[in-house]
């Protein structure tokens, strides 16, 4: 008796386009951002706009402004790994909606040998 087999891979549900979801975080990081900047805003007028002077206020200053460049530089990095995540989110879900087969055939033999 001789014996083969197939492997295939077979797609169990259709493949999806997310390239939408690029805009969804692109949007979501510009929310971020505002609000950052919202935040810093408010910080630099209650230290600068009260005329706030000495060691600490300086030393809070600094450390606002680096924290400022610190998370746009975060924001702006983030927005460069958008189109990657969703490329990588997308191969996720693909590998998730194929499964592979093995189809076995194994001869039997006749009955009118």
């Amino acid at each position: 008796m001789s014996e083969f087999s197939i492997q295939e891979s077979i797609v169990l549900i259709p493949e999806e386009d997310f390239s939408h979801k690029k805009s969804v975080l692109k949007r979501k990081i510009d929310e971020i951002q505002d609000e950052d900047q919202i935040f810093y805003k408010l910080a630099n007028n209650v230290l600068v706009g009260e005329d706030q002077k000495g060691k600490v206020i300086d030393a809070m200053k600094d450390i606002t402004t680096k924290r400022s460049s610190r998370d746009t530089g975060i924001n702006e990095r983030s927005l460069e790994k958008i189109p990657t995540i969703v490329r990588n989110f997308s191969n996720q879900v693909a590998d998730m909606k194929t499964q592979s087969a093995t189809i076995t055939f194994k001869e039997v033999a006749s009955l009118y040998d």
